[in-house]
């Protein structure tokens, strides 16, 4: 009944997991699953220094000095700068943060430069990028909320640890493949092969060129 199940799995997601099979992420990460779980041990250390850090006296003074306060202490001028430069600022500053989580550019080219992305390759491989926009419109015209719910959450966990590493955004690349195998059912039955083709071919390259550099 088990295994009759996990067929039935493998069966409905073969691409979704065909594309993490090939992502050089994916073997990096179990390459250096010790690493991984020793840095998911300290996510409790992670929250509380970005909890204290979005909110620092440096921060809270500079926000001070942008206001001019000095410049005319009864007059419109004190007044504009303190609905301009104020705490929302920082908020508006950590917003543009969150959203740095799950810029394509750490998934598909510069990856996060820690010791839990390969190096000098992109973590997914570049040929998906485009099935990821592809997937990634198609859930929007099909409002399928459920990915991108998981995507928030999965972005907010590697926010609030306030680093960018692998180690808290595989998720969130998990969430990408995702996307990247709804864009891949939008082709064709001969762009399939031929797309297929080329990325087993340029996955090969890139094992390849990340077993040479480390």
């Amino acid at each position: 009944m088990v295994m009759k199940k996990l067929k039935a799995f493998i069966s409905r997601k073969r691409i979704f997991l065909g594309f993490l099979i090939l992502a050089p992420e994916f073997w990096w990460i179990i390459f250096k699953l010790p690493e991984v779980f020793r840095d998911l041990l300290k996510l409790p250390f992670y929250l509380n220094q970005k909890i204290f850090t979005v909110f620092t006296e440096e921060r809270l003074v500079a926000v001070g000095l942008m206001r001019w306060a000095n410049i005319d202490d009864s007059g419109w001028l004190q007044i504009f700068s303190k609905v301009i430069y104020n705490r929302l600022d920082l908020i508006i500053d950590e917003f543009f943060n969150f959203l740095s989580y799950i810029s394509p550019r750490i998934y598909f080219q510069a990856g996060d430069g820690s010791i839990f992305t390969p190096p000098g390759i992109e973590p997914l491989p570049i040929l998906l990028f485009p099935l990821f926009l592809f997937g990634l419109i198609n859930s929007i015209k099909k409002n399928k909320t459920k990915p991108f719910l998981f995507l928030f959450i999965f972005t907010l966990v590697a926010y609030s640890t306030g680093i960018k590493n692998f180690s808290f955004l595989l998720p969130i690349a998990l969430i990408f493949i995702w996307f990247s195998s709804q864009g891949f059912l939008a082709l064709n039955k001969k762009h399939k092969s031929l797309f297929i083709g080329l990325l087993i071919v340029y996955s090969i390259f890139l094992g390849g060129r990340m077993i040479w550099l480390s």
